[in-house]
């Protein structure tokens, strides 16, 4: 799947086309559980949806409100998750 910018070209909240190798859709709008293999230093968990400082010093804000997965995870997510399976998050 590739997820495109709702956002044009010049705006902060612009990103470039990014292809996901496994998205599960969480909700009725635009809301998934997907891989994120651009994400660089395993920049996953709590905060990451947030603006934040990355390990080399960059700042970075990440989500969208996906929840974003290591490629492992979410191949693991994606092959047990039956289409109408309840998922429950919780923090």
């Amino acid at each position: 799947m590739t997820f495109y910018s709702p956002w044009p070209v010049g705006s902060p909240y612009y990103y470039s086309p990014e292809h996901v190798d496994y998205a599960l859709k969480l909700t009725t709008g635009s809301i998934y559980i997907h891989t994120a293999g651009w994400r660089e230093y395993n920049d996953f968990g709590p905060g990451t949806q947030d603006p934040h400082t990355l390990p080399d010093g960059t700042q970075s804000t990440v989500s969208y409100g996906c929840i974003n997965t290591r490629i492992s995870d979410g191949q693991w997510y994606y092959s047990r998750a039956p289409v109408g399976m309840t998922v429950v998050m919780s923090y």
